[in-house]
């Protein structure tokens, strides 16, 4: 398909317009704000030109449709937030090491962990569909649960795991569903978690692991943290942990968790 290289600004958006459908779909600025914002000739796809930022290393085709939704995605290269609304605070000096994709976050299950406070709402789920996706490794899974994201309002999405379970819930109150996630020490592995239209599936390495029905409400979130559960002390995890991203408003599919997987190679975000 051809597409047009005509862009207009409307109400602080970009409006790329198709040439051969005649339809426009609109993308937060905010969203492609490493743009150089170079017209492209006409014939040739603007949105690969446009910014390298909005490329996936491999299934753009199925990936790409998907940046609408993302509200968060942190690369494990520094603090920064591709999508530039969710800078991390560095709290107890974790460390930058060499991770699935260049560097990642590597927490020392003591008291390192990252955190954010801008745009909470962003992790307010509700009742409705998201997604949650990350690769972790550890070289000692945990006896008894540790944290891997929650929010700091009591009641927001989280997740934990053990040397046989991984489990998301309601931060510092419980876990709603867990799957035993079959994971090897000492290798990275993706885990997905995604709701759709209430019902939750939890993969890992793109295979579902598990599914339950769970409409539970998870409200606003006053801040989200990484490494540690929502207090920002108990249940600090000793894991590395690459390419964080959360999805509000889409809950992915088989086929989206699969090109994200990209057969154990992944799929990133450049």
């Amino acid at each position: 398909m051809s597409i047009s290289s005509s862009i207009a600004v409307s109400g602080g958006r970009l409006v790329p317009v198709s040439s051969t459908t005649g339809t426009s779909k609109l993308y937060d600025i905010p969203k492609v704000a490493k743009a150089d914002w170079t017209i492209c000739p006409s014939d040739e796809n603007w949105f690969y030109r446009l910014s390298e930022s909005l490329l996936w290393t491999a299934n753009n085709a199925t990936l790409l449709p998907l940046v609408d939704s993302l509200v968060a995605y942190w690369k494990g290269e520094d603090l920064t937030d591709e999508i530039n609304r969710h800078t991390l605070t560095n709290n107890n000096v974790v460390t930058f090491t060499g991770g699935k994709n260049n560097n990642a976050f590597t927490f020392n299950g003591v008291n390192q962990y990252m955190s954010n406070a801008t745009n909470p709402s962003d992790f307010a789920v509700g009742t409705g569909d998201y997604t949650v996706s990350f690769w972790m490794y550890d070289t000692s899974f945990p006896d008894s649960a540790d944290a891997l994201y929650a929010t700091t309002t009591s009641g927001g999405i989280s997740c934990t795991y053990t040397s046989e379970t991984l489990g998301i819930g309601r931060s510092q109150v419980a876990d709603d569903f867990s799957i035993t996630h079959g994971m090897s020490t000492s290798t990275w592995h993706l885990v997905v978690i995604s709701r759709i239209s209430g019902t939750v599936n939890i993969y890992i390495d793109g295979v579902s692991k598990g599914s339950k029905t769970l409409t539970i409400n998870y409200p606003s979130s006053a801040g989200f943290n990484i490494g540690v559960d929502g207090n920002s002390s108990s249940l600090p995890a000793s894991v590395s942990i690459d390419e964080f991203a959360v999805w509000k408003g889409h809950g992915m599919t088989q086929a989206e968790v699969t090109a994200l997987h990209n057969s154990g190679t992944g799929a990133f975000l450049l």
